[in-house]
């Protein structure tokens, strides 16, 4: 099976607009069996489902997770004016039928022996910062969400009625469950795990000079990237072979390795900026085969 990989398209922005119809032409020139659009369609519910809508013609198959931006409620109400966890399994997965795609966090797809699982993923504070000096700060410090002038939107625009922390608790519930209904299903051979956030924390892009924010700042964001407890759920999964997700804008593929089983293939293809693009413009958007 050959599976288009794509995230972050961000298309409330005209120029990741105009980038995401052209990616969606050139990976629909490659005739992938699917596709996976991992998270950050857009901001508001008109501009997710326009994101949707772009990549529709890529393959006859086409799954979706939602991402961060994809669950500011408070930023533009979804379908009933509820909060995030109403966008989460109402909102957007009317969106995602709307534009013929199936919603992962509703339930597993399988299709010629793969069976695919997702959820958004959400963030713990165990991810932690490089620099020794804000690695030990208190937890107290990330949940403020500003720093040096800085601040990490989730907070103020993304409204679950729950602490993160119990956020990615129940995520992390909900994964496991069907990764186990997959793993137990003698008709799946393997499994593509899908999450917007990053499951590994080595995985998550060091700063360099290029990068738009300080290396301090950049540091401290670290923290809400994704969670370790992600990365080691699906290291449980014998039967997870790939693992895809969004959320960062720097593309790569990495091998993770595990004992006793096979090694999981990670992948990330973000659209990303104008600037990101200009910079890395290679992996924005993948084919992988499984």
């Amino acid at each position: 099976m050959r599976i288009a990989l794509v995230s972050d398209l961000h298309v409330e922005y005209s120029g990741n607009r105009e980038a995401s119809h052209a990616l969606a032409s050139r990976l629909a020139d490659q005739r992938p069996d699917a596709l996976i659009l991992a998270g950050d369609a857009g901001s508001t519910p008109p501009t997710i489902l326009e994101g949707l809508e772009i990549f529709s013609e890529v393959a006859p198959v086409r799954m979706y997770v939602p991402g961060n931006h994809d669950l500011w409620v408070r930023l533009a109400p979804h379908r009933g004016g509820g909060d995030s966890w109403d966008a989460y399994d109402r909102g957007l997965a009317e969106l995602a039928a709307a534009a013929g795609y199936h919603y992962l966090p509703s339930g597993v797809f399988i299709q010629n022996g793969v069976g695919f699982a997702g959820e958004t993923g959400w963030f713990d504070f165990t991810f932690r910062p490089a620099l020794p000096d804000l690695r030990e700060l208190p937890v107290c410090v990330f949940e403020a969400a500003e720093f040096e002038g800085w601040s990490w939107p989730d907070f103020a625009l993304c409204e679950w009625g729950m602490s993160v922390t119990e956020v990615t608790d129940v995520m992390l519930r909900r994964l496991s469950t069907k990764l186990a209904r997959l793993d137990r299903d003698p008709a799946v051979r393997s499994i593509v795990a899908v999450t917007h956030h990053v499951p590994f924390r080595h995985h998550v892009n060091a700063w360099s000079p290029v990068c738009e924010i300080p290396e301090r700042v950049w540091e401290y964001c670290t923290v809400f990237m994704g969670s370790t407890r992600l990365g080691d759920l699906l290291v449980q999964s014998p039967k997870t072979t790939l693992a895809v997700h969004g959320h960062s804008h720097v593309p790569g593929t990495w091998v993770v390795e595990r004992e006793g089983g096979a090694p999981i293939r990670v992948a990330r293809a973000p659209v990303g900026t104008e600037a990101e693009r200009a910079r890395s413009p290679e992996g924005r958007g993948l084919i992988l085969e499984i």
